[in-house]
């Protein structure tokens, strides 16, 4: 039977980051960001 093959550092890595900024980029959507009038006063 083989083995299932650990992916590399960097791969792994590579995936970290780019579900990250997936989150971040979801969160953000849910934030309600102020107008700008509202910023002014």
């Amino acid at each position: 039977m083989a083995e299932a093959k650990k992916e590399n550092f960097f791969v792994r890595a590579g995936k970290r980051i780019s579900r990250w900024f997936r989150e971040m980029k979801s969160e953000l959507k849910k934030v309600v960001w102020p107008t700008k009038s509202q910023m002014i006063n």
